[in-house]
């Protein structure tokens, strides 16, 4: 694959590896409106963060970035047990700031280089409508779009998370800092639900200001980051607050955890350890597509007995936990 040019052949074929599509990255989705700056105003529409493309970062470091970011995906589930079966990381493009690669609708801890789809900032995909997208793009494009400092985002939904957006004690990032929660009500007609439009999205995001994160009513938490080993860091430690909190309380204490303090080099330090977890168990290379499903038998009886074991294993597994050795 010649990552110098604008096409690459391989066992993929020539329009995608690593599930991007291989374009001149140089185009850009956002041409000025017509009219200029006093145009816009006369208008009354509010200018979007319109970044510049970054001379000198072609598809090699796209390609990098897609990897780390599927590794990501995995370690967060796998290692850190934080993200779900619907949660998910997303990073800015290295190449265009105002664009961003998400996985489309699979389970995180098994995601795959050919899973990776970019967005523009209303969420849409660059290479034309899908129907295999993540339900909740939205968010993570309008925090893009309102915060160009922001480079990852995070959505999980651990119980610790869940809790704190719908208790009235609040969440502490530090003894002196909380963390403020986006009640989604108020905007969606006095109803919970997930961010499935850009209007809620732009809703989280002013939320969320210039916080480092936000818990969602009654759904999860949306972090963010400036790396994705910072964002590792940083929703690991916010977790281990919230289970402190938690613990303090249930004891009749009200406890508040120390500040989470962003260190680059323990940060990298750890990503380099969980990395070279997650890779060992993939034989050393970050997975192009996703893994194959096992074989069913094709007759009734015999595809009903696999199912039984394999939901069996699942129930029981580290990730799922539901069924002990009586269960």
């Amino acid at each position: 694959c010649d990552w110098s040019s604008d096409v690459c052949s391989s066992d993929l074929g020539a329009e995608h590896q690593g599930g991007i599509a291989l374009r001149q990255l140089a185009r850009l989705e956002h041409p000025p409106r017509q009219g200029g700056p006093a145009a816009a105003e006369r208008e009354g529409h509010r200018r979007p963060h319109v970044l510049r493309r970054r001379p000198g970062l072609g598809l090699k470091g796209e390609q990098a970035l897609l990897e780390d970011v599927v590794l990501a995906n995995r370690i967060l589930t796998r290692e850190a047990g934080i993200l779900d079966i619907q949660a998910h990381v997303s990073v800015r493009s290295k190449a265009n700031p105002n664009h961003w690669y998400m996985a489309r609708f699979v389970a995180p801890g098994g995601a795959s280089l050919s899973d990776m789809i970019e967005y523009d900032f209303e969420s849409k995909p660059v290479k034309g409508p899908r129907n295999d997208n993540a339900r909740e793009t939205f968010l993570h494009g309008q925090v893009f779009k309102a915060r160009p400092d922001v480079q990852v985002v995070v959505h999980a939904h651990t119980p610790e998370f869940v809790a704190f957006g719908v208790s009235s004690a609040p969440l502490y990032w530090g003894p002196d800092k909380q963390v403020p929660v986006w009640d989604i009500r108020p905007v969606n007609k006095n109803r919970n639900g997930i961010v499935s439009s850009n209007p809620l999205g732009e809703a989280m995001a002013q939320k969320l200001g210039q916080n480092e994160a936000v818990p969602l009513w009654g759904h999860g938490i949306t972090l963010t980051a400036k790396s994705l080993p910072e964002a590792i860091h940083r929703v690991i430690a916010l977790r281990a607050n919230a289970r402190m909190q938690l613990a303090a309380t249930s004891i009749g204490s009200a406890g508040k955890p120390e500040s989470i303090v962003d260190d680059a080099a323990a940060d990298q330090t750890a990503w380099d350890h969980y990395k070279r977890v997650d890779l060992k168990a993939e034989n050393g290379k970050v997975p192009t597509n996703p893994a194959p499903m096992p074989a069913k038998p094709s007759d009734p009886v015999g595809a009903a007995r696999h199912d039984l074991v394999m939901a069996n294993r699942i129930l029981s597994s580290e990730s799922v936990g539901l069924l002990d050795t009586a269960g």
